[in-house]
């Protein structure tokens, strides 16, 4: 394997997530990244609902797999084309190469392997990946006459290794980049214990403890945990909610009785994305228009639409952007999980989270205000002033195993000491995401107060 660009030409990493699939083209010249829908979401918002769908028959397992693979290609196609590189055509001569990472389910849907013993207890995957396979081969079966224009069927494409179902590649990505960085900002020579949090959030949120002692390797210990968020963190399944994109509201604050709101941008009003979501919960909790129940209550800038309350955000001419009684809900669900996820994994781990640091990945994540965050009870407390944002910290992983066979080896022996936890068959699960719906603010391995 290469480790620089004389023989490859070009890198192109990606992140397949459940709801947005991101990508970075990596060139001697410089780097150039891009991101949009999966469009896998038409056959379901999350992972259950897509491996029902791809569980009814091969021919679904099959339309799923064509569908990443053609947008893959389109997307490659666009960053070429944007970085001024042969039009976008023509780089099936060059072969290049790619890391492709995901949640283990999107990686199966991606190899067109059977998701059908992950949709039930053991919940067993097919493959662990850490593999290197050819784009043509992952398009085996799709007839001889399948040609690309913008990807040469000889690119060797590398997909990293997942330490379980519940720990999948892009969690393991994300561990590689977030130890590469810590490393690089190390003082040269400096030695001790060093412990981190690392939470990806999104539709499925992925979270891990990761903490090596003075003695090397054989000290380190490195749990792992995934729980189903859903989508709202997205804007899924909430009334005026939008992706991260131009226009949507990421951060809401109340003067004088006046919601005075801040979009993606600077422009128009359009909607309220993830982070926008988790800030107007903290404003309007701090403005006594919502108990710690979630109830919305009556005050200035609430109404109703059929009987149930709403707030209401913004309003000029026709536009009107909403936070119904239902977002709130669903805003709860998905904080629940995350939070109940981030307090099982600390007390399997035996931790006091105050004293390390808690890196916050993916689109959501890293963008998300942690002393907001931890106001609505989605992070604990203790842990919202050692909050870093580590951005999309499984693409920056997949971009750093490209060309170097360093990362690729971190990357197989982290997944080789992970150990994975099935919070869903937690005994006390059920209970601690009962406790973790309401908006309390309160420390982790505290009990909210009734």
């Amino acid at each position: 394997m290469p480790d620089d660009f004389s023989t490859a030409g070009y890198g192109l990493a990606f992140d397949i997530g459940t709801t947005t699939v991101d990508a970075r083209l990596v060139t001697s010249s410089g780097q150039a990244s891009f991101s949009e829908k999966n469009a896998q979401t038409r056959w379901g918002a999350d992972i259950i609902s897509r491996i029902g769908f791809a569980n009814e028959g091969e021919e679904n397992r099959m339309l799923l797999k064509t569908t990443i693979l053609r947008q893959l290609e389109g997307i490659a196609a666009r960053l070429f084309k944007d970085q001024g590189i042969d039009g976008g055509h023509g780089m099936s001569k060059f072969p290049g190469r790619a890391v492709i990472t995901g949640n283990a389910t999107m990686l199966h849907f991606l190899t067109g392997y059977s998701t059908a013993r992950m949709a039930a207890a053991p919940f067993e995957m097919e493959s662990l990946f850490g593999f290197e396979i050819s784009w043509g081969d992952l398009y085996a079966g799709h007839g001889p006459d399948y040609a690309s224009e913008t990807l040469s069927p000889n690119m060797p494409v590398f997909l990293p290794p997942a330490a379980g179902t519940f720990t999948g590649p892009d969690l393991i990505s994300a561990l590689t980049a977030v130890l590469s960085r810590r490393e690089a900002e190390t003082t040269a020579g400096q030695s001790g214990e060093t412990a981190f949090l690392l939470a990806d959030i999104g539709t499925n949120c992925e979270i891990a403890f990761y903490c090596a002692g003075s003695g090397g390797p054989s000290e380190e210990t490195l749990i792992c945990a995934a729980t189903a968020a859903g989508p709202a963190f997205e804007g899924g399944g909430i009334r005026h909610g939008m992706r991260a994109a131009s226009g949507a509201i990421c951060r809401a604050v109340r003067k004088n009785n006046a919601f005075i709101l801040e979009t993606i941008g600077g422009k128009e009003t359009e909607g309220i994305c993830g982070t926008g979501l988790v800030s107007a919960a903290a404003c309007i909790l701090d403005a006594g228009l919502m108990d710690e129940t979630g109830l919305l209550l009556a005050g200035p800038h609430t109404g109703e639409e059929m009987g149930k309350a709403q707030i209401v955000l913004y309003e000029k001419g026709n536009k009107k952007i909403v936070l119904t009684q239902a977002d709130i809900r669903n805003l709860q669900l998905a904080k629940g999980a995350v939070r109940s996820g981030l307090d099982m994994l600390l007390e399997e781990a035996r931790f006091d989270c105050r004293a390390i640091p808690l890196y916050l990945c993916g689109a959501f994540g890293s963008f998300m205000d942690a002393t907001e965050a931890s106001r609505i009870g989605l992070i604990p407390v203790q842990c919202a002033g050692a909050a870093i944002s580590a951005g999309n910290a499984a693409l920056d992983g997949a971009a750093l195993m490209l060309f170097s066979e360093e990362h690729r080896k971190r990357a197989q022996h982290l997944a080789y000491i992970a150990q994975s936890i099935n919070l869903a068959e937690h005994p006390d699960f059920q209970n601690r995401f009962i406790s973790s719906l309401n908006f309390y603010w309160y420390p982790s391995s505290a009990s909210p107060a009734h």
